[in-house]
């Protein structure tokens, strides 16, 4: 004699199930850096631009234990006050000069060690406005021209800076100097700070001219506000999640590391 059982009891039996496999499966990692391969490859690492933010967002320079700059990301990735952190993605944060110094403002906790530069000049630093780069005490991440850095850095902490340029996107526009039609292409590293709250780090994968990348800011990733950080041989990025650590010589870096 065949024992049948009770439908209600089939239905509990297979909510008991889900719940089990649902107990054992593993809840998956954020996911902070991906590669894309539209509208051209590039790779591009993100971090929550709030104040409760699971990761740590600073500038380096210099090592404070021997006052050399780290210059590698296997320096930097071996040094002392970093062992006790996992480092999520870190790229270079600037232009710099033959001795690796930052070219213009730089703040590394609270302490400018270089000063706001509004001068006038040539090259890509010098195609107005450029901007800054900067976080504040609470962690949060701001881009903003240079101008206007300048007029609330006296009323506004700063914890970190890097100034550079030129800006990418303007208060929602590309910068006017920017020109469709230009021949000029390089490997290109920059920031923005997009409309979901998220602040995102992008380097070219192949080479864009001004235009094509900051478009990309804009209408892909949607910053309202973004900066150029560098170009040509320069860009740099070191990812976990992307198993990358190009083998450059740079100068400051931005960081991005967890409690381990």
């Amino acid at each position: 004699m065949r024992t049948q059982i009770h439908p209600l009891v089939l239905f509990v039996l297979s909510l008991l199930a889900v719940a089990a496999l649902s107990a054992c499966q593993v809840k998956p990692a954020p996911k902070f850096c991906s590669t894309h391969t539209e509208p051209f490859k590039y790779s591009v690492c993100s971090a929550a631009n709030t104040k409760k933010n699971p990761l740590q967002l600073e500038l380096i320079w210099r090592d404070p234990l021997s006052g050399e700059h780290f210059g590698t990301f296997k320096k930097l990735a071996s040094a002392e006050q970093y062992q006790s952190r996992n480092i999520v993605f870190a790229l270079n944060a600037g232009m710099y000069a033959e001795d690796y110094a930052p070219l213009a403002l730089y703040v590394e906790n609270g302490k400018q060690l270089k000063s706001l530069n509004q001068k006038k000049g040539g090259g890509n630093f010098h195609l107005l406005p450029n901007g800054v780069y900067w976080i504040d005490p609470e962690g949060v991440s701001h881009v903003n021209q240079t101008s206007e850095f300048n007029k609330l850095q006296g009323d506004q902490p700063i914890e970190f800076a890097t100034q550079s340029g030129p800006m990418l996107v303007i208060n929602g526009n590309l910068h006017p100097m920017f020109d469709p039609e230009s021949t000029s292409k390089k490997i290109r590293s920059g920031v923005g700070i997009c409309s979901d709250k998220q602040v995102r780090f992008v380097i070219s994968d192949v080479w864009v001219s001004f235009y094509e990348f900051a478009k990309l800011f804009k209408d892909e990733l949607g910053c309202d506000n973004a900066l150029f950080l560098d170009g040509g041989t320069a860009p740099a990025l070191m990812s976990s999640e992307l198993r990358r650590s190009d083998i450059k010589q740079m100068g400051p870096m931005v960081i991005a590391t967890m409690s381990r």
